[in-house]
């Protein structure tokens, strides 16, 4: 399967309408001296993937807040550190 996904620049070069149009089989993965060199991936794909990135992030700024905030063990203890 992966193989049908992997394109030589040469043929992105010489067979881009193709390649683009062949999108909607997935990902392509664009190999130049036969190393991985680039991916190409649909806007929907790239957007979901941009958004998978941000939830990530937010995920580790909560848990790096977590780390930095008070425990409070009743709410007279956080009512005192409101108001102080």
């Amino acid at each position: 399967m992966l193989a049908d996904q992997m394109i030589s620049v040469s043929d992105l070069r010489y067979k881009t309408k193709l390649v683009l149009e062949s999108l909607n089989t997935g990902a392509k993965y664009v190999l130049l001296n036969n190393k991985l060199e680039a991916v190409i991936l649909t806007p929907t794909e790239y957007e979901y993937f941009k958004q998978l990135q941000k939830a990530e992030e937010w995920r580790l700024d909560i848990e790096e807040a977590k780390k930095n905030s008070p425990v409070f063990d009743n709410a007279e203890d956080l009512l005192s550190e409101l108001l102080a």
